[in-house]
């Protein structure tokens, strides 16, 4: 196993990490690293919501290493004690004295049994796996490895280790491999040429398959598999796993399908494909994407869902290639400036021309933005394709290069800046933006309660400037993310003419919290709730309720949901307007109901069973008799309508 797969393996191992609990404060704690011995010793950290990595240390020989850490994040140890017949045991005895096996592991100088940390023995690479995982921390640790010389090939308490054999029936391509949990491989192999593979497996490993077939009436060419068949069945111990169910891959290029099937080793296993004929009518028809490029320029072509780049076309030439129908390709240009390291490799890197049968498609509709190393990209999206199409390109020479400006991004605090390239956590940044292009700046300031909260020494946005003039926060202020708990400010410089300097501080935060006062119009239409005490980026809830011949109309800025949701940002007042009920029409769908009036007094028939409520003008309850002279509005029960009368003396 070589050293670059030992060291992926350390990295994609801590992205596994689980973290318990939440930092609800963000002190730095040191972290002291100890190698008695020669072996080899790494270590990295994790942020505390466990998904981010950095600063990743891999020493061999004596030493003492220091790492600071916020409160809540956690820390992965990795230890590797080699046999003597290992891939790498010389390399990392590292000082006299020094020898790879591991003979203790000291935390805080309480010793851990090497037993409880034993991950895996690799047969190919003759080392054993050590892994150590603090997470939550709290308080300053020492970790601390004794290595010594090997009395005899001595293994740790092993696991169980069991068969897995990998079949294949027909002609095809496959795979089958065992790993640890973090995906690296122990051991793999493919069955291009034979039909049985028998690999031995630790308990609690993972073994997987992957298999692949080729569309019998596509242009892919592979000596190794018959195009004529496909996978039909995968079995694992005699059981049908359905294809359809398991992860696919997809190269719109060659239309080649692959599929993918990964379970932890238990026992013995037996692990069978069966490829055989595929009915092509059943398969969605092909359709040919034709790319013709007119000029020296840059051409990319792939389909959506697949990482796999298909083909690249750099000079003048004509490729087609097959899509399946309903997918989507994406077609990616590249115009490149005179000063990018790449021109010489392009005969035009000007981008003046791009057609869809034979349709020109203007270049504004599909610019990406300028990466800030030399090229301007443009995408086209041939989305739910249905027939063939011609994509044509036509590069040039650049007659006038628009002008360039370096964007300054400045973190003064721990908080967290999003910028277009590249993204991430900056401190102190430079990127070249493309005259007239937009710019587009984040920043996300974390409440204490978020999980992103420890990464960060100071993640409250204090103030913002742009070339030294402070930018209003709330005018920038772009809503509160519950999932992360991010207050979110975006700023953007829709035409950039000319060099700028962004620059925000973060601080503390002190727990400020606002007051939301609710109130009505007339307390006597209606009542409001949702008032009170909240932090900043609460999220508040705003309801009116009307009284009884009254409805709701708005709030006092025009808004007229109810309820209502806002996020809290500072101290603010809502008003609830309300009036009486309006829009007065006939009773309608019960035509036994009538309603008249007769010597100042208003009659109803027709009601037996239902109330009848009788509102003035100004939507105030009233009798049914000795009425003055005016407008009266009849309610009869639960229905929504209203009768009018007028009644004159």
């Amino acid at each position: 196993m070589k050293k670059t797969q030992f060291l992926l393996m350390l990295l994609t191992a801590l992205c596994l990490v689980g973290v318990n609990g939440r930092a609800q404060s963000n002190p730095v704690h040191t972290m002291t690293f100890i190698n008695e011995g020669g072996g080899y010793f790494s270590f990295i950290r994790s942020t505390p919501d466990g998904q981010s990595v950095d600063t990743t240390y891999s020493h061999v020989g004596s030493f003492t290493k220091t790492l600071q850490v916020q409160e809540g994040s956690s820390v992965y140890v990795g230890l590797s004690s080699e046999r003597r017949d290992a891939f790498f045991y010389g390399e990392i005895r590292g000082v006299a004295n020094g020898s790879p096996r591991l003979l203790h592991f000291y935390v805080d100088n309480q010793e851990v049994p090497l037993d409880s940390i034993y991950s895996f023995y690799d047969e190919e690479g003759f080392y054993y796996w050590y892994s150590y995982t603090l997470a939550n921390i709290t308080s300053d640790h020492t970790f601390r490895a004794v290595f010594g010389e090997w009395e005899e090939d001595i293994n740790p308490t092993p696991r169980p280790t069991h068969t897995v054999t990998f079949i294949k029936q027909g002609n095809g391509n496959m795979y089958g491999g065992c790993s640890h949990g973090d995906g690296i491989f122990i051991s793999s192999s493919s069955l291009y040429d034979r039909d049985t593979l028998r690999l031995t497996a630790e308990e609690g490993l993972h073994f997987y398959v992957e298999f692949e077939g080729i569309r019998p009436d596509s242009w892919y060419w592979n000596p190794n598999i018959d195009r004529d068949q496909q996978p039909l069945h995968l079995y694992v111990d005699d059981v049908e796993i359905p294809i359809d169910s398991l992860s696919r891959s997809f190269d719109c290029f060659t239309v080649v399908y692959g599929y993918s099937y990964r379970q932890i080793v238990t026992s013995d296993h037996v692990v069978r494909v069966v490829f055989g004929p595929v009915d092509t009518t059943q398969l969605p028809p092909l359709h040919t994407i034709g790319v013709v490029n007119e000029g020296g320029g840059y051409i990319d072509y792939y389909e959506l869902s697949s990482y796999n780049l298909s083909n690249i076309i750099q000079m003048p030439d004509t490729i087609p290639f097959q899509a399946e129908e309903g997918m989507d390709v994406n077609i990616v240009m590249r115009s490149l400036r005179p000063e990018s390291g790449r021109y010489e490799e392009y005969s035009n890197p000007r981008l003046l021309h791009f057609y869809v049968d034979g349709i020109e498609i203007p270049l504004d509709s599909i610019y990406m933005g300028f990466d800030g190393r030399g090229s301007y990209i443009y995408m086209y999206t041939l989305s739910d394709i249905s027939s063939s199409h011609t994509i044509r390109t036509v590069y040039g020479q650049w007659d006038i290069l628009p002008s360039i400006h370096a964007m300054t991004i400045v973190n003064h605090g721990g908080g967290k800046i999003h910028s277009p390239r590249p993204w991430g956590c900056d401190d102190y940044r430079e990127l070249l933006v493309s005259g007239g292009d937009p710019f587009t700046l984040r920043m996300d300031s974390y409440r204490p309660d978020s999980p992103h909260y420890g990464d960060y020494a100071n993640p409250k946005l204090l103030h913002f400037y742009v070339d030294d003039v402070e930018v209003p926060l709330g005018s920038i202020f772009d809503g509160y993310d519950a999932a992360t708990g991010a207050l979110r400010y975006v700023y953007t410089d829709s035409n950039v003419a000319s060099n700028h300097i962004f620059r925000a501080e973060f601080g503390p935060w002190s727990d400020d919290e606002y007051v939301l006062t609710l109130e009505a119009n007339d307390p006597a239409m209606g009542t409001v709730a949702g008032g009170g005490t909240y932090l900043m980026g609460d999220s508040a809830t705003l309801t009116a309720t009307p009284n009884e011949g009254y409805r709701f109309v708005s709030w006092q800025d025009g808004n007229t949901d109810n309820p209502r949701t806002v996020t809290v940002t500072a101290d603010a007042t809502y008003i609830a307007t309300f009036e009486a009920e309006v829009g007065i029409t006939d009773v309608v769908g019960n035509d036994d109901i009538h309603v008249w009036h007769a010597d100042g007094s208003i009659h109803v028939s027709g009601t037996e069973g239902m109330e009848v409520h009788v509102y003035d003008i100004t939507g105030r309850r009233v009798g049914m008799e000795r009425l003055r002279s005016g407008v009266y509005m009849v309610r009869v029960g639960a229905l929504p309508a209203l009768k009018v009368v007028v009644i004159e003396k």
